[in-house]
């Protein structure tokens, strides 16, 4: 078989031989030729027959180019005989292939070293790449922080600049007008007076706006809910804006719809402040033709959703500007202070409270032509009477006796002007001390008092006089601050109500008047209980005052948790003590809840209700017990 080479040949090639095997065969994939040294291949049939390996690759035969080859350097043979083969395919004329084979199985370990080292190593270099990514785009984040910080701080460097000046304004002019006060002898008082009301009104706002978009980007932001007469709240508002429309020959029109509930439930003050803004900002950049604000109702069954729109015929704005305008600190473009004032804080302020409370805000604008800013909200109509706008002269409660504790000078002020006019007798602290001294002389009907002192939290120190025995133990309490009351620590003290600084004379003149009326009590049941024996009725009515306060006290923190079973054991519990206490309506009332929580059919402030009660009844005990 060899006798036509050499001998260096002849032995190269019996050492090759075992180790290699030789295939030819046609494009369309019949077997030529084959020496089968490793493995079996029949000639005269296809060979994508015989092998899937080859199946897989069949169509790109045809088309390989002459003389160019097709390499794999390891494949895990296992079609007949296992083993690790390397395989390459030349095209040697138009329709021949040359298919090489050589067995690498004594080669697998070193091999599959290799591969695993290049597959860690592609492995590394896609991690790195990766890496690369992500530190591009870390970069990328950083940069695009960066530039949102850089904004917000230079939107904040000009909201602050343009805060300062519009407090130094008013600021100068409340003190140029204490001058004039001053030196006027009464002469100009009224016309200084008013206009010092309306520069500290202005001054107001804007610290109120201030801290209101602190509150609300910190989420500690509260609505309430109370009945109020929403025709009277507009009335208010545009007897505002009726000077400075008439000035500059704007037109300040309304449309409300009939349908409109006379009396409405929901947020007075926020509502007003929405309103107030979105008129103010559109008069603010109205200078011909006209604001209006108009009004329609959609009443179902669940409610009335009310649709609020203002329209204006002012310069308009583009639609990049009412995108900025709603951000915080932002105006439409930055020469508009210089023109038209302001903090940048209304708009985005007015947003996020109609968000607050339901809804949405829409602006439409063309610039040239005018802006429609319209937002809807769902009421509940209120069962409460209407009540007209409250007279100006206050009423006389010349019999109340009632202990201010204010350490703020203008408070003071405010607060003694009340005192004179509704002829209250009242006697004043500025300090926690003075409060506790004072408390122990006599007794009071009202404690009307700022929540921080100089000295101490004035919570604090009424949570003490309900624990202790005294005249004044059960006096109801009015607690002023500029600040949000926790609602968790005004229900822990029973009696308690709450006025928002600045505060409305009227707002304390309501609750000193409904809180006046005392509740009648029948110690009948428990002089027939002690056969008379004023000593032991002394101490049962000791304990009362001791215990009743504090299952109060636990009626309340049930119903804040909704715990129907806890609700239903202290209404258990007190039923003697509220049996003593001899009021008709009183007990009937205690009947009625117990009955209503054990059908689970409580209403919202039916409790309150009866503490309140409860709490009058027990104010008279304390001087009824005096008597005996």
């Amino acid at each position: 078989m060899y006798d036509h080479i050499s001998n260096i040949d002849r032995i190269k090639l019996q050492l090759i031989a075992p180790i290699s095997q030789v295939v030819i065969f046609h494009t369309n994939g019949e077997v030529i030729d084959t020496c089968n040294t490793l493995f079996s291949v029949e000639t005269k049939r296809s060979v994508f027959d015989q092998f899937d390996f080859l199946k897989s690759i069949e169509e790109v035969f045809p088309g390989l180019p002459l003389g160019e080859r097709l390499t794999f350097e390891a494949i895990e043979w296992n079609e007949g005989t296992e083993g690790l083969f390397a395989m390459e395919f030349v095209k040697t004329d138009n329709i021949r292939i040359q298919w090489i084979i050589q067995d690498r199985s004594k080669d697998k370990a070193q091999i599959a070293q290799v591969q695993q080292e290049r597959n860690e190593s592609a492995i590394n270099e896609e991690f790195l790449e990766i890496q690369r990514k992500y530190l591009e785009m870390e970069k990328e984040l950083l940069n695009y922080k960066n530039d949102e910080l850089q904004r917000i701080q230079k939107f904040k460097e000009q909201f602050f600049a343009e805060v300062s000046h519009e407090m130094r304004t008013p600021l100068n002019s409340i003190s140029g007008l204490i001058d004039l006060l001053k030196s006027t002898k009464g002469l100009r008082d009224h016309e200084y007076l008013t206009a010092l009301k309306a520069t500290s009104n202005h001054l107001n706002a804007i610290i109120n706006d201030v801290l209101d978009l602190s509150k609300i980007e910190a989420g500690k932001f509260r609505l309430t809910s109370d009945a109020f007469d929403l025709r009277q709240m507009l009335g208010r508002i545009l007897k505002g804006f009726e000077v400075g429309a008439s000035e500059k020959g704007v037109v300040l029109d309304t449309h409300l719809d009939t349908a409109i509930p006379i009396m409405i439930e929901g947020d007075e003050v926020r509502l007003s402040q929405v309103i107030y803004n979105l008129l103010g900002n559109a008069l603010k950049f109205t200078e011909r033709g006209s604001v209006s604000l108009s009004i329609n109702v959609n009443s179902s069954e669940l409610g009335h959703k009310l649709g609020f729109t203002i329209t204006d015929t002012g310069k308009g704005m583009s639609e990049a500007d009412v995108k900025q305008i709603l951000e915080p600190y932002a105006q439409a473009d930055g020469q508009d202070h210089v023109k038209y004032g302001g903090t940048g804080l209304g708009l985005g302020i007015a947003q996020q409270l109609i968000g607050l409370m339901g809804g949405a805000l829409k602006i439409e604008s063309q610039k040239g032509v005018g802006t429609s800013m319209s937002f809807e909200l769902e009421f509940q109509m209120s069962e409460r009477d209407v009540v007209s706008e409250v007279n100006s002269v206050l009423p006389d409660l010349g019999h109340l006796k009632v202990l201010f504790v204010e350490d703020d000078e203008i408070g003071l002020v405010l607060l003694k002007g009340i005192v004179s006019e509704a002829e209250i007798q009242a006697t004043f602290s500025e300090t926690v001390e003075a409060f506790n001294n004072e408390i122990q002389k006599q007794t009071y009907d009202f404690i009307v008092s700022d929540v921080n002192l100089p000295d101490g939290n004035m919570i604090s120190a009424i949570k003490g006089l309900r624990a202790t025995k005294g005249p004044n133990q059960f006096t109801k309490v009015i607690f002023l601050s500029g600040d949000d009351v926790p609602t968790k620590e005004l229900n822990e003290i029973y009696g308690s109500h709450y006025l928002k600084k600045p505060i409305a004379t009227n707002s304390l003149m309501d609750i000193l008047m409904a809180e006046e009326t005392e509740v009648a009590i029948n110690l009948d049941n428990l002089e027939a209980s002690t056969s008379g024996d004023k000593a032991l009725m002394k101490e049962i009515l000791n304990t009362i005052l001791e215990t009743l306060p504090v299952e109060l006290s636990n009626l309340k923190k049930a119903e804040s948790e909704n715990n129907q079973e806890q609700l239903r054991k202290v209404l258990h519990k007190i039923n003697p003590s509220i049996s003593y206490l001899g009021n008709e309506q009183l007990i009937a009332n205690r009947k009625s809840l117990y009955d209503k929580v054990l059908e689970q059919e409580t209403e919202n402030g039916i409790i309150s209700e009866f503490c309140d009660l409860t709490r009058k009844a027990l104010a008279a005990v304390v001087k009824e017990k005096e008597r005996l």
